[in-house]
């Protein structure tokens, strides 16, 4: 049996399975469940009004069954709230079978036609009809949703916007193909926060980003006062803020002449004793533990160029920390507007009634933010 082979591409996952969607809209033509299907960029509206199938029949058609979101919507009435319920089982039994999430939406001319046994389920949403009613159902999608499920819901040219104001040199770069990437190669990874995040080993802040392409993990080491705004900054990510983050410019360090030639015998002893498995294999594992340890290491190392001293040596922020010169900044609560303003914050809050462009972030912007 053949054994596979793993790539770079395999420690990435995409998207989670897009979600389904039933909206029962009684407007004529159904123009809140079209407006709707307009806002969502990569959708499958299917209209059971003007189609001769019912829930059941899509789902054994397995018509369905698509990347892209799902959107079933209906015609029916305030007073068929009993066939709104029953279609929106059907779907859902559909949904769970696929192994994706289901959410429904009820618009109705008179809310107070609810009754306590009209029960959708979770995920559900009763709303009354109006002017602005696709759009509140778009924005309550982001607050029933994962994070990663919502990049379904997102535009491509807003998932691809880089911050070219602070980072005029550098191009975009899917999360996927970031190791693919020339170590010092000036690239931007444009993706949404999944957790907020923490403080590692006292002194490095580390999170999840994912884009369309899959996800990865950042990290911010605290490098004293000079940093303090990065820091800062990247304590206060909320999961779902669409972030353009740079990677830290990086520069080779390579070992003095004296130091290689000191070391090119053992590391060439190394190669010979690494490269002959099925030889070594034969004579004894301890042989390869001993290829192991004299290869004494690579004669270059890539690093942020933060974590080089004046004198082109990396700094042992190990060392710092322990001489008392670093201060680590404890993890406090601060508020930030959870697609996006231009600062790729979420533009309204949950509780706003209308989309509204709240000001931006309370930080200079002058000042760079860079990460490895």
């Amino acid at each position: 049996m053949t054994k596979h082979k793993k790539t770079a591409t395999d420690d990435f996952c995409g998207m989670v399975t897009a979600p389904w969607i039933y909206i029962s809209d009684p407007s004529p033509d159904g123009i809140h469940a079209r407006e709707l299907a307009a806002l969502i960029p990569d959708v499958l509206h299917i209209s059971l009004s003007r189609t001769a199938d019912s829930p059941k029949d899509l789902i054994t058609s397995n018509t369905l069954h698509t990347k892209a979101v799902a959107l079933v919507s209906d015609q029916k009435d305030d007073s068929n709230n009993c066939l709104k319920i029953k279609s929106a089982n059907t779907l859902k039994e559909g949904a769970i079978r696929r192994g994706c999430n289901f959410v429904t939406v009820n618009i109705m001319n008179d809310l107070g036609r609810i009754s306590a046994i009209d029960k959708f389920g979770t995920n559900h949403l009763n709303i009354a009809a109006g002017k602005n009613t696709s759009e509140e159902i778009y924005k309550w999608l982001f607050t029933v949703l994962t994070v990663r499920e919502t990049l379904h819901l997102i535009p491509d040219e807003q998932m691809k916007k880089i911050d070219d104001k602070l980072f005029p040199d550098y191009v975009y770069c899917p999360v996927s193909e970031s190791r693919l990437r020339p170590k010092d190669a000036k690239i931007q990874f444009v993706a949404l926060v999944l957790n907020k995040p923490h403080i590692s080993e006292g002194k490095k802040l580390t999170w999840q980003v994912a884009d369309k392409t899959g996800v990865a993990n950042f990290y911010f080491n605290y490098r004293g006062e000079s940093s303090q705004y990065t820091w800062d900054w990247a304590l206060a990510l909320k999961p779902g803020d669409r972030r353009a983050l740079p990677r830290m410019p990086m520069v080779e360090i390579k070992e003095r002449k004296r130091v290689t030639l000191v070391k090119a015998p053992f590391r060439l002893t190394a190669a010979v004793f690494t490269g002959t498995g099925h030889v070594i294999k034969g004579v004894g594992k301890g042989l390869q533990k001993v290829g192991r340890a004299v290869k004494m290491g690579p004669s270059s190392e890539w690093v942020p160029e933060a974590d080089v001293d004046a004198n082109g040596k990396k700094i042992d922020w190990d060392a710092v920390e322990k001489n008392g010169d670093m201060k680590v900044v404890p993890i406090t609560e601060k508020k930030i507007i959870d697609i996006f303003n231009e600062k790729g914050q979420r533009a309204w809050s949950d509780k706003d009634s209308l989309s509204s462009t709240r000001a931006g972030s309370e930080y200079d912007e002058k000042n760079n933010k860079e990460f490895v």
